[in-house]
């Protein structure tokens, strides 16, 4: 359609290649060597047109993938000055206090859900699970109290999950965090939609 537009012919829109190609041959303009360069000319155009268009959707996926980096580093940076905030505070408390053992450290009243990082399944499971460790170690939790807390701080479906597990083993924090590791591992393509 481009070609007989440049040579001036008149056609409908609706016209099959077959019948652009007889207008163009019976047209008396039509000298072969000159159709030819200018068809060339018509697809090197459109082949051009087409890859800038691709290098454009790369280009802006490219920074979307960016944004998307910079936002969730923006998250956990947020999340680990929390994290130094609540450290902060929890040392300073007990240089208030001046308790030396973890027999003297009084463990606040707060809810879980308030003194403990919230889980983010849609996150990396890994870091939730350093950040419950670090403020278990901070808050002198017992380490035989730790899944009993984790459980208070993941969704149902994930406790229902350790609930399943025998008794023994669901209270081994170490047996519950790996199972967590094995069953929530980020593969490479959820990681790069993170």
């Amino acid at each position: 359609m481009t070609l007989a537009a440049d040579l001036d012919l008149t056609f409908e829109a609706n016209f099959t290649k077959l019948k652009l190609k007889e207008l163009i041959v019976k047209s008396p303009d039509y000298v072969e060597d000159d159709v030819k360069k200018m068809l060339d000319g018509v697809v090197e155009e459109r082949t051009k047109g087409e890859e800038k268009a691709e290098k454009g959707k790369i280009r802006k996926e490219e920074k979307e993938e960016k944004i998307r980096k910079e936002e969730k580093e923006e998250r956990m940076q947020k999340e680990e000055r929390e994290y130094e905030l609540e450290k902060l505070r929890i040392q300073a408390q007990r240089i208030a206090n001046i308790p030396n053992s973890a027999e003297n450290v009084q463990t606040p009243n707060k809810p879980i859900h308030e003194t403990f990082h919230k889980f983010n399944m849609q996150e990396d499971i890994s870091l939730n699970l350093t950040l419950f460790e670090r403020h278990a170690e901070l808050t002198f939790l017992p380490k035989k109290d730790w899944v009993q807390k984790l459980i208070g701080l993941i969704p149902i479906e994930i406790a229902h999950l350790i609930a399943r597990e025998p008794a023994d083993k669901c209270n081994d924090y170490d047996y519950v965090k790996d199972l967590l590791l094995q069953r929530f591992k980020l593969s490479p393509e959820k990681f790069r939609q993170l």
